[in-house]
């Protein structure tokens, strides 16, 4: 949650580091589901 804030506080200019957050989340959430 804190990091999702801080990427949104960066502002939209760095829309492709937020889409790599956004991959490196989706590859970690079956890790969480197990």
């Amino acid at each position: 949650m804190v990091k999702k804030v801080y990427l949104i506080g960066m502002g939209p200019g760095n829309l492709e580091y937020l889409t790599l957050e956004a991959v490196d989340l989706i590859k970690r959430l079956p890790l969480f589901l197990i």
